[in-house]
């Protein structure tokens, strides 16, 4: 195949006396501070509930984790790709630096990662700005820093979903092999760190149609290459079909167990419009305090990300340039095509979109690129950056997850022979047993499973008379038993078991949360 024009990408002709010492300084000092941050604290905070499921899930056996989204006969793991690198770091250590660490890194690198994709876009001295200013807003991300610090998946989909583009756009513009065998495995572990993923993958699909459309020369071979691409990566990525029919046919079924309806559930509704701006605030500044100038502050990136479409030194029209592609196919197309989704299934959530994130700076760098008067860009990103630093120092300054260390301490030292811990609710028994995995086995918790209540005002008084006779009889088992309940938010059905629970029993200890945290002692009170 001829090789396609690399000026449709590169706008600007690369040369050695392009290349700025003083940006080349600010690019080594935004990947030293972006990787301190996301190391510091890093094991400071107990894990929380996702994490420790994240624990249990890594120490499925290696053939699990490699074959479970391949063969017919193997139950699905979705995230099986991060799994197996969070198994390979348990045979080392298990503490909480140790388990977070991996995602750390990831989120590190990928800061460099998006300084590349950049300067792949736009050549010389302003594809170094654009990396620059990209790479700032990454590393200074409340949302992305979230997840660095978590033992979850996240921060290694944005990772491949950054190295997928890297090597599509090398392919698209040299179309070399080892370029396309790079996208085609990125976007294959890509669906198996995350099986909503596949929304990008779509989308990658869509921004090689308009480069065919708008851009390529030879377009059978064109044709040719890129469909190949493709049907090596349906034929790695083959039960998507059926994890989708699996998803849609189990959220409408009304007698499928409730852990089976995972998160499809919609416990809240359908998300509006108010859900579409919380995105973008969650993606610009994280989840801080309400103030009026931090609610102002968080729409300057959107701003920039709509601006950064309008490239002026495009040529050949809007429509043919990278700014347009990527803003359309790998950010609207997706988080539109989710929101869509959402009004009968609950996936509009900001983390399942990720993989969008990079592209939302990519485009917003390019928004301060257009702005033709010097050293106004770099006020509006320092202004742009105001609320994002103020979440980052919130993070590391106030706690976020329940206090399990000193909660099972508390336990242990004040528990006598013959007591029985009860676990109850939202998978809280895996954060009992990681936090007691050195302690003599008298403390073994027993899990306490509720009955379904509905969460119907109209029905509460008699579902909380129902939850009442269950701690009685459960109670009367044992000499003494210790029940730590966990719960997630403030309209979570199981705020019945918290009420009831909270006027019968004495609270031991109490993280306000979310998720809100007791340790009640069950010895029922006389009436």
């Amino acid at each position: 195949m001829k090789k396609i024009p690399a000026s449709t990408f590169q706008e600007v002709p690369n040369s050695p006396e392009d290349r700025d010492q003083w940006l080349s300084l600010i690019l080594w000092v935004t990947l030293f501070v972006g990787t301190l941050i996301r190391l510091y604290g890093l094991g400071a905070e107990s894990l929380w509930l996702d994490e420790a499921t994240s624990y249990v899930d890594a120490h499925r056996s290696i053939a699990d984790l490699l074959l479970a989204n391949f063969l017919p006969s193997r139950g699905e793991i979705n995230g099986s790709f991060y799994f197996l690198f969070l198994h390979l770091v348990t045979l080392v250590a298990s503490s909480e630096f140790a388990l977070r660490f991996l995602s750390a890194a990831f989120g590190s690198v990928s800061i460099f990662l998006v300084y590349y994709l950049s300067t792949l876009l736009v050549r010389g001295r302003q594809g170094q700005k654009l990396g620059i200013y990209s790479a700032i807003f990454l590393a200074l991300s409340p949302f992305h820093l979230n997840l660095c610090q978590s033992v979850r998946g996240y921060s290694l989909l944005l990772l491949l979903s950054l190295g997928a583009m890297i090597y599509q756009v090398r392919a698209l513009i040299l179309a070399r092999a080892g370029d396309f065998l790079g996208f085609i495995v990125c976007s294959i572990l890509i669906y198996n760190t995350h099986y909503l993923s596949v929304i990008f993958i779509a989308g990658q699909a869509l921004l090689v149609s308009w480069y065919l459309v708008f851009n390529a020369e030879k377009r059978g071979r064109f044709l040719l290459s890129w469909g190949s691409c493709y049907l090596l990566i349906f034929a790695g990525i083959w039960k998507v079909f059926r994890h989708i029919q699996g998803f849609f046919s189990v959220s409408v079924s009304a007698g499928a167990p409730a852990d089976q309806h995972f998160w499809l559930t919609k416990f809240h509704g359908a998300p509006g419009f108010n859900e579409f701006l919380g995105l973008l605030k969650v993606y610009a500044i994280g989840l801080i305090p309400e103030s009026s100038l931090l609610n102002y502050l968080y729409f300057l990136i959107p701003v920039l990300f709509l601006a950064g479409f309008f490239s002026l030194k495009v040529k050949g029209g809007l429509f043919r340039s990278w700014e347009w592609s990527f803003g359309l196919f790998l950010f609207i197309f997706p988080v539109l095509t989710s929101f869509i989704l959402s009004q009968s299934e609950n996936i509009f959530l900001a983390k399942y979109l990720f993989f969008t994130l990079p592209v939302l700076y990519l485009l917003a760098a390019r928004g301060l690129l257009n702005i033709p008067v010097r050293i106004v860009p770099e006020i509006i990103l320092v202004l742009s950056l105001v609320a994002p630093s103020y979440a980052v120092y919130r993070i590391h300054t106030v706690p976020e997850n329940p206090d399990w260390k000193n909660s099972v301490a508390k336990i242990i030292s004040i528990s006598e022979p013959g007591d029985i811990v009860a676990i109850n609710a939202n998978y809280t028994h895996i954060l009992y047993n990681y936090y007691t995995r050195e302690v003599p086995p008298n403390l073994v918790p027993v899990v306490y499973t509720m009955k379904n209540y509905s969460g119907d005002p109209q029905l509460a008084a008699a579902e909380r008379a129902r939850i009442g006779q269950e701690f009685d009889e459960i109670a009367r088992s044992f000499k003494r038993m210790w029940l730590v309940s966990s719960y997630t938010n403030d309209t979570d059905p199981l705020n019945l078991v918290e009420t009831e629970a909270v006027s019968r029993y004495q609270v031991m200890l109490w993280w306000p949360g979310p998720p809100r945290l007791y340790l009640f002692v069950l010895t029922p009170t006389e009436k």
